[in-house]
């Protein structure tokens, strides 16, 4: 009894202490509340990407909402997967393997008015191929395409703040601009600053 009330109370601490240092889950983005409800509109993009994005959005506390309710609408018209040899070894075989997808969007506000012009997405990794171990290294594919198209969803999120943030300090007398794709590369891509 005792035990497990020390279990408990130890557990319910160390919540509290990361919650207390500003450790957050992996992929949460800090975003306005102008962006809260969106409404998300997809096409060709298969129902895993579709899922994965809808959870991407949910995480980061996005109701998705009909069109008539949104403040913006991300709208997808296509996800492509790529997958191809990245390198072969002394026997002609391959040794690594990149797996890519690309998802073509635009973002609009609910006037219409374009936020994030349309354009693509990019998210890629590359891994190691074992020809001795073909089942384990498609099961690690499979797992590393769900990680991507959970990247994808986020790179969407970042490139969406990113473009609110551009838009929110453009001053009043000019009107706001669309942001284009290139501009959205270098600001969303993991690991750059902001």
């Amino acid at each position: 009894m005792v035990k497990s009330i020390l279990v408990r109370a130890t557990a319910i601490t160390a919540l509290l202490l990361l919650s207390a240092c500003g450790w957050h889950l992996r992929g949460k983005i800090d975003l306005p509340e102008a962006m809260r409800q969106v409404h998300l509109q997809t096409e060709n993009i298969g129902a895993e990407q579709e899922r994965d994005i809808q959870l991407a959005f949910k995480l980061n506390k996005i109701s998705l909402v009909t069109a008539d309710e949104a403040n913006y609408i991300v709208r997808i018209f296509s996800v492509d997967k790529e997958r191809r040899v990245n390198s072969l070894g002394t026997d002609g075989v391959a040794d690594s393997i990149a797996l890519s997808l690309t998802a073509d969007f635009d973002i609009t506000d609910s006037q219409g008015v374009e936020v994030i012009e349309r354009g693509p997405s990019r998210v890629a990794r590359s891994y190691n191929f074992d020809r001795d171990n073909v089942a384990a290294k498609a099961q690690e594919e499979q797992t590393i395409e769900r990680e991507l198209r959970q990247e994808l969803a986020q790179q969407i999120l970042r490139s969406f703040r990113f473009a609110l943030r551009n838009q929110s300090q453009t001053p009043a007398t000019t009107p706001s601009e669309t942001v284009p794709q290139e501009s959205l590369d270098e600001q969303t891509a993991p690991g750059a600053t902001e």
